[in-house]
């Protein structure tokens, strides 16, 4: 909090969030039975792309009669993709990426719920962007885990609305939990690489 200059008037609201986040349930994993060898912080990608259009990647992950959402600053017409993945969990030989989203919807319980995650996830463009997040680590894991298969391998993406995790609001509030079809995902892979270059996935530590 000294680093960057927060009130210590914010300690105890800090400390319930981060309560609330350790409590967590993302699928089946419960983030405060995570081991440190479990973990992966801050996984830093980069790969080569085609410069791809994002209503086509939005048509690959949503169906065709799926609209486009907003694509964010994690999509532009560039060679390369790059970006940070928050956090990369492993439970029983399954990987998860776990994102924190500080998004602001609402005061009310039902603001946290499901349906208004799900609607909040779309709008935003979220799908698209753990779309992504999870080509490159399916790219990660397939240079180092013989056999690799993504029905196997791949537990899930979690994204945690932390204003709305409070307990108080209700089990599961607040987490957004999704795990694409291996089929959805292949296309995706194929759709951004260039056949020409060879893909990178590196670590940040």
């Amino acid at each position: 909090m000294q680093r960057y200059r927060i009130s210590p008037s914010w300690e105890p609201a800090i400390q319930q969030v981060l309560h609330w986040v350790r409590n967590a349930k993302v699928g089946d994993l419960l983030l405060r039975d995570l081991q440190p060898h479990d973990q992966l912080r801050e996984l830093e990608f980069h790969f080569p792309i085609q410069k791809p259009e994002s209503a086509t990647l939005f048509s690959l992950i949503r169906g065709k009669q799926g609209e486009e959402g907003d694509s964010g600053s994690f999509l532009t017409r560039r060679d390369v993709m790059k970006g940070f993945i928050d956090l990369i969990a492993r439970k029983d030989g399954k990987y998860y990426i776990l994102d924190y989203k500080s998004n602001y919807l609402g005061g009310r319980p039902e603001d946290y719920k499901p349906e208004s995650l799900k609607r909040a996830v779309m709008d935003s463009g979220y799908d698209l962007q753990y779309s992504i997040y999870l080509v490159a680590l399916i790219r990660y894991l397939r240079a180092r885990i013989p056999n690799f298969s993504i029905e196997e391998h791949i537990g899930g993406v979690g994204y945690l609305f932390v204003r709305g995790m409070d307990p108080a609001f209700g089990e599961g509030s607040g987490v957004y939990f999704c795990k694409p079809e291996a089929s959805v995902l292949q296309r995706l892979d194929e759709e951004l690489k260039r056949p020409a270059y060879r893909s990178r996935v590196m670590e940040h530590s």
